[in-house]
């Protein structure tokens, strides 16, 4: 090759000198033509006038159009024109095949090379070009591409389609970074260096997962897949179902599966050590439901756990167990159709250990076995029965009226019998009984020892029995929890009565109003609105119960 084009530069000498020849009007006594159409001229040089000893030598001279910066050729005219060679001083090409002054070979963009290509190496061998035309091949040895080896030290995305992008298992030594938004570390962990996602898959075809963790070491107990977030206010996870159409159970955001016994197909852990955080939370707008579990066997709805210790459980009927084996039901406990409730027990359910069960119309509290059966404020008593009926109230009872009410004693199967209650303005004690008289026609009647520590002002009624007694009288008033009857007959027989007014510590903090206006709020309304031919909407307990909600609509 440099043997070629020394020889070219010599013939463009030659050229350019016998043109400067022609320029200055070479006397045609020295020019000959060769051919007719004076295209091909040739000229002796030597002898000269100057040297005539000189050896006989003739110089051709051609008729050139060629281009600077071109090794000319001979056209079928017989004149110098452009060839396919170039020299611009660093490379010499022949169209789009290149050396450079260094030894570099370059080819044009698409250039194929026909049969088989083999033995091109570059550098150590470490990379090797081989194949044929319709299939060439690229070889590359482990470490074989070094930045050195990258000319614009860029892979981009751009530079390698189709099917040639897929790279087989490849061993990356050091941490990767795709662009400025993404790097992948040399233990596996993905970054986000910018605002996006970390780690986001679209599945287009629908045929398959978007992302896919799988752990094939049975032994090992670390997630397949596993989502964190540092911030404040950041999230580990989201599974979103942006689909409005049906599909799958409606569409899935995020779903969990085990086959294993013992596995679990979704788990939510919150371990900051203050404040309130969520394991996993549900979120449901417009009518969404913000939970589902739905088992499609006969296992578990729900495990609650303190600890891996289980505190609750909602089963396949809908049972709620305590770890003690308490269980818990809402809905049907036991009782006849129609009757819905809520019942504690730790054996089955057969309507007689419910809590609470209504069918609608009626409701029943229940006390499944002996205890108390109470109603309570602040976890303090306001109304309890114990095991054989007895009510309870600590504080005032206010009612309307009062009676006993027992099975007739002449006509127990078929009568009730009532009786009303004594009623007096004041928190008044009645006591009574009857009195022998002395040979003076008098009697000392004794009361217990608690009698004047509860009672004050007190009121007295006698009575003579078997005989007049207009003269009896109480010659002794209570005094040390007794008092003195006289003025009887010897022997007689005397029916007294006292009263007293209670003066304990809680009638005297708790003394009942004889006469007292309604709060502003209660004016207007009844106890008994129907008694006073009001309608029931004034009523007492229409102003303080709960009302149906008002409709919306018109």
């Amino acid at each position: 090759m440099t043997r070629l084009r020394r020889t070219f530069h010599w013939c463009v000498f030659v050229f350019t000198g016998i043109a400067g020849l022609a320029a200055q009007q070479v006397p045609a006594t020295q020019i000959a033509s060769l051919r007719p159409d004076q295209q091909l001229l040739w000229r002796r040089v030597s002898p000269t006038a100057q040297q005539p000893a000189g050896p006989v030598l003739y110089q051709i001279i051609f008729r050139s159009s060629a281009a600077p910066n071109h090794i000319p050729k001979i056209s079928n005219s017989y004149t110098l024109t452009n060839s396919l060679l170039t020299d611009n001083g660093s490379q010499v090409a022949v169209g789009g095949l290149a050396i450079s002054s260094s030894g570099v070979i370059s080819f044009t963009n698409g250039q194929s090379f026909p049969g088989t290509v083999s033995g091109i190496s570059v550098g150590d061998g470490s990379i090797a070009i081989g194949g044929s035309s319709s299939a060439p091949t690229v070889s590359v040895a482990h470490n074989g591409i070094t930045n050195a080896n990258i000319a614009d030290a860029s892979i981009a995305p751009a530079k390698i389609t189709g099917t040639a992008a897929t790279l087989a298992a490849n061993n990356f030594t050091g941490d990767q970074r795709v662009g400025s938004s993404l790097q992948l570390k040399a233990d596996g962990t993905i970054f986000a260096l910018s605002a996006g996602f970390g780690l986001l898959s679209v599945n287009q075809s629908g045929l398959d997962r978007a992302i896919y963790g799988v752990i094939s070491n049975n032994a090992d107990a670390n997630p397949a897949i596993q989502g964190e977030s540092h911030s404040s206010v950041g999230t580990g996870v989201v599974g979103m179902n942006t689909d409005t159409t049906s599909g799958h159970f409606g569409g899935v955001g995020v779903e969990g599966f085990t086959q294993s016994p013992s596995g679990f197909g979704v788990v939510g852990s919150a371990f900051s050590a203050s404040g309130a955080s969520v394991g996993v939370e549900g979120l449901a707008g417009g009518s969404g439901v913000a939970g589902v579990f739905d088992n499609l066997g006969n296992g578990t709805i729900l495990s609650g756990r303190v600890n891996s210790t289980e505190v609750f459980r909602v089963d396949s009927a809908g049972t709620k167990s305590t770890i003690s084996g308490q269980t818990f039901v809402t809905g049907l406990v036991g009782c006849s159709t129609g009757f819905l409730g809520v019942a504690i027990s730790s054996s089955s359910l057969n309507c007689t250990n419910y809590a609470l069960v209504s069918n609608g119309i009626d409701t029943f509290l229940n006390r499944p076995t002996g205890g108390r059966l109470a109603l309570r404020e602040g976890n303090n008593d306001e109304l309890s029965i114990d095991s054989g009926g007895t009510v309870h109230v600590p504080g005032t009872l206010t009612k309307a009226a009062g009676s006993f009410m027992i099975d007739h004693p002449l006509d127990p199967a078929n009568k009730y019998l009532y009786h009303s209650f004594v009623e007096s303005p004041d928190m008044m004690n009645i006591y009574n009984g009857n009195a022998v008289l002395d040979d003076k026609g008098e009697a000392v009647v004794t009361l217990p020892d608690w009698f004047g520590a509860l009672n004050r002002d007190f009121r007295y009624q006698l009575t003579a029995i078997g005989t007049p007694g207009p003269n009896l009288y109480i010659v002794d008033e209570v005094s040390n929890n007794h008092f003195k009857i006289a003025g009887g007959a010897p022997g007689g027989k005397v029916s007294w009565q006292v009263t007293g007014i209670r003066q304990d510590a809680y009638a005297n903090a708790h003394r009942i109003p004889v006469e007292q206006d309604k709060p502003g709020a209660e004016k207007g309304t009844y106890l008994h609105p129907e008694l006073f031919g009001a309608p029931s909407e004034k009523g007492i307990s229409a102003l303080q119960g709960p009302t149906a909600a008002r409709s919306t609509q018109r």
